[in-house]
């Protein structure tokens, strides 16, 4: 999967579960013209203060995470 799949990949979960959000880092510099050697993806979502745990649990079930690193 492309970096471009997988960042439409992303945003059409965050938009289908209808939360705002922002996307920063490399990928928001490079697509702004400045290009960066780095092809990470931060995204800062806005999630119910009720119930935070229910967005991420929803993005798990629907992507597949690596492992964690130490």
């Amino acid at each position: 999967m492309s970096p471009a799949d997988f960042l439409d990949r992303i945003l059409s979960m965050v938009e289908q579960a209808g939360v705002d959000y922002m996307v920063t880092g490399s990928i928001a510099s490079s697509h702004h013209g400045v290009p960066r050697a780095t092809q990470d993806l931060d995204l800062v979502i806005e999630v119910s203060e009720a119930e935070p745990g229910s967005f991420w649990r929803g993005f798990q079930r629907r992507i597949t995470t690596s492992a964690r690193m130490p």
